[in-house]
């Protein structure tokens, strides 16, 4: 999956009561797109994200980061981008 989903530059995360959240700063009025609620692995992969690196690049990222295997890691980015996908941006 193509993680260019929209103009990057017009997300931002923000944290409050120890959730992070990622939303469009160029969203306005009552139909606008709901901030997308992301745990810490969230939070590490969106990150990532705006600062445009590739689906791939993230996944080889975190796992190195984090020791985890590049497949199961891969799964999380997946599902991550899915979820954005799914929610309009």
């Amino acid at each position: 999956m193509n993680n260019q989903i929209n103009n990057i530059s017009n997300y931002r995360i923000t944290e409050a009561a120890g959730r992070y959240f990622l939303y469009d700063i160029t969203e306005r009025g009552p139909l606008h797109k709901k901030p997308l609620p992301m745990n810490r692995t969230g939070y590490d992969i969106a990150t990532l994200w705006l600062k445009d690196l590739t689906e791939e690049a993230i996944i080889k990222k975190l796992s190195s980061q984090y020791d985890i295997d590049p497949d199961k890691i891969g799964e999380d980015v997946r599902s991550f981008f899915s979820d954005l996908h799914r929610m309009g941006y």
